[in-house]
């Protein structure tokens, strides 16, 4: 494109033509783009100038190029093409630094801070000696925009200069220093902060860096804040009490002072963490249950919905204690329809379990009495009869800290609902309760349908009450007309032991279904990796083993590995891992290496001439680990006539590195005749000091 045809489109009226402009000028000559660039800098359109900055950052630099972002970030009257000028020399980094550092030296005044800004914008550290010579002169926006742009490079060297402008006499100029620092997170030790705090205006910007000290004695002035009218202000300050509250020694200081809070601190944190935002309310969320305000506890509860409840919040709550749960559980029984209501309910009783649950002292709000707890489990058992779902499935989950034996009946039927949550929420309940009496939840098992997807959980339950009744319950749920209810009685079987067990499991293998196959061969080779086996087990794997489907051979095939050391087991492992399928045989392969069968070698003799390369590559990986020292038959398969092949016995030859191994690869490079495989071997044996 020439040009005129550039400029053509840089004056067209729509922002695509003349961003296509933009585009077209790499098109240009050197000399010929710097003065269209500018002027797409320049754009109105906020595209336009994107794609010019996006250009500009692309292009060689010269000294017309930057002496022409440097002039349009010091005139005065388009601010659009000075913040794209700006951008864009803050994209070159170091590569304009030199030259904004001269241009300050000969800028105007009204210039200077545009050009201080550019600087700050490259990141150049090395502009901090003469940003630091700046930040004390004495044109106070010159001082002012060096100050900030320290804060920007940051650096060691750039916080000892603004360390330095704290003792400055000008306190604007001590203001912008400390806001420089806490951008950068300096943490100043109190005994620098403290004199600063008698300023008004200094002391709304120390109020962040106050919560780093770690000090005791910023507890006084940050909780004089909370009570101030700005809430800003307060904002600030609760923020850096939740910081000081973080660290060893302001946590304790913070704690007091939390719980003899002044009214208007406390109306004030009150506001924010109803009605704020952000880190804002989550700090006074916290801040308001160290001071145990229960007013705050709705906050509580909201931010638990959206995950936000702070780690401070947490520790806080908890260190409440039984107060707290005591009012939550006051809160939900105000209003039991509200839609806060189930995690009301549940955060309370999950706060009473867990403190039970340990050593609870009288600072924590005590033991619970008994009419507290049974207050709690009525409040439960009415919410698992609501008709509200997420109520139900709330209180059911709760009941898992909470269940008694006599609940263990309604348990059970709310694991049949048709709500998913309430459905998950009963059986994590119940497999709480069965370690508690297994005999309740066993009872309330007795005479339960055990068809559909209930059902199949229940099976498991029925395992853990554990006992004969158990067992004859389960193994007549192997009878039922439901394949996926017979497996999962399968799997419950499996966590019973016993003879009796392998032998149910092992009938299950001559299911009519395949599915029922397959668990039942896994849940086998379960029992015999416990070391549960029999011999009706061993032959019914074996049956199994040279039956029609291939899932259940290689079921199979994998239990075999668990059992005793016998010929039988590995003619049979021998024989599959090279008449079956292409998967059986890389399992019966890796069967007979976890058994040390003598077998294994004649085995492997035969797989690495498998036509199948998954097979091949089975062999060859086993050879590298369990074969002889000598790498022949790594060697050997250099010459396969698959690339997939030499690939495996390339990196398992790099892999063992020896003289021969890598002698053998140098003869190959030559050799091989995939471009690819051919280069990635000359770059490994170069590493490796063999590429000559």
């Amino acid at each position: 494109m020439e040009p005129a045809e550039v400029d053509a489109l840089l004056a067209a009226e729509h922002a695509e033509q003349r961003r296509q402009a933009v585009l077209a000028m790499v098109k240009l000559d050197p000399s010929e783009v710097v003065p269209r660039l500018l002027r797409a800098l320049g754009d109105s359109d906020w595209r336009v100038r994107e794609e010019a900055q996006r250009i500009g950052a692309n292009l060689a630099i010269d000294e017309a190029l930057l002496s022409a972002l440097i002039g349009a970030v010091a005139q005065p009257d388009n601010v659009g093409l000075r913040n794209a000028a700006l951008a864009l020399l803050g994209a070159l980094g170091e590569r304009a630094s030199s030259a904004l550092l001269d241009a300050f030296k000969a800028a105007e005044p009204t210039a200077r801070k545009f050009v201080v800004e550019a600087i700050a914008g490259t990141g150049d550290r090395r502009a901090v000696p003469l940003l630091s010579d700046v930040a004390v002169a004495s044109d106070l926006n010159d001082a002012a925009g060096a100050i900030e742009a320290l804060g920007r490079i940051g650096g060691a060297e750039a916080e000892a200069a603004l360390r330095r402008v704290l003792g400055s006499q000008e306190v604007y100029l001590r203001m912008a220093a400390l806001q420089a620092l806490d951008r950068m997170r300096v943490t100043l030790p109190w005994e620098q902060l403290e004199p600063l705090l008698s300023e008004r205006l200094v002391f709304r910007v120390a109020l962040s860096a106050l919560g780093r000290t770690g000090h005791v004695a910023a507890v006084a002035p940050l909780l004089s804040a909370l009570a101030e009218s700005s809430s800003r202000l307060a904002a600030m300050a609760a923020g850096a009490l939740c910081e000081l509250a973080a660290s060893e020694q302001g946590a304790e200081a913070v704690a007091r002072g939390m719980l003899g809070l002044g009214q208007d601190a406390r109306s004030r944190l009150r506001e924010l963490a109803l009605e704020g935002e952000g880190e804002a309310a989550r700090a006074a969320v916290e801040l308001l249950c160290r001071a145990r305000d229960p007013e705050v506890l709705p906050a509580v509860v909201e931010c638990a919905c959206r995950n936000e409840l702070a780690d401070g919040a947490e520790a806080a709550i908890r260190a409440w204690g039984y107060d707290a749960a005591r009012a939550l559980l006051s809160l939900y029984q105000t209003d039991v329809d509200a839609p806060r209501a189930p995690a009301t309910l549940e955060l309370g009783s999950d706060l009473a379990a867990s403190l039970s649950s340990g050593a609870v002292t009288a600072a924590f709000g005590g033991q619970p009495g008994g009419d507290f707890v049974v207050e709690l489990r009525g409040a439960l058992r009415a919410a698992m009869q609501s008709r509200q779902s997420e109520l139900m499935a709330a209180a059911t989950r709760a009941m898992a800290q909470w269940a008694e034996p006599g609940d263990a009946g309604r348990l059970v039927a709310l694991a049949g609902s048709s709500h998913a949550e309430v459905c998950e929420a009963a059986r994590l309940a119940l497999t709480a309760l069965v370690e508690r009496d297994s005999e309740a939840v066993g009872r309330a098992l007795l005479g339960v349908n055990l068809e559909g997807p209930s059902g199949q959980m229940l099976v498991e339950l029925i395992a853990r009450t554990g006992g004969e009744a158990a067992f004859d319950r389960l193994r007549t749920a192997l009878l039922a007309p439901d394949p996926a209810t017979r497996s999962a009685a399968i799997r419950a079987l499996s966590r019973l032991h016993g003879l009796k067990v392998g032998e149910a499991i092992a009938m299950a293998l001559t299911d009519e279904s395949s599915e029922v196959q397959l668990v039942a061969a896994e849940a086998l080779g379960g029992l015999l990796q416990r070391g549960e086996g029999s011999e009706l087990l061993l032959q019914s794997l074996l049956v199994a083993l040279d039956g029609p489907a291939p899932q259940v051979q290689e079921a199979a095939a994998r239990a075999l590995r668990w059992a005793e050391a016998g010929s039988e087991v590995d003619d049979a492992l021998s024989h599959w891992a090279q008449a079956g399928g292409a998967e059986l045989r890389v399992i019966a392969i890796d069967a007979l290496v976890a058994r040390a069968s003598p077998l294994l070698g004649a085995a492997l003799e035969r797989a690495l001439q498998d036509g199948e390369p998954k097979v091949v590559k089975k062999a060859l990986n086993t050879y590298a680990v369990q074969g002889p020292s000598d790498p022949s038959t790594l060697i050997a398969a250099l010459e396969h006539p698959l690339s997939e092949i030499r690939r495996v016995a390339i990196d398992l030859l790099l892999r063992r590195g020896d003289d021969r191994a890598l002698a053998a690869l140098f003869a190959h490079r030559e050799r091989e005749s995939d471009d690819v495989l051919r280069q990635k071997l000359g770059d490994a044996l170069a590493e490796l000091g063999r590429g000559h």
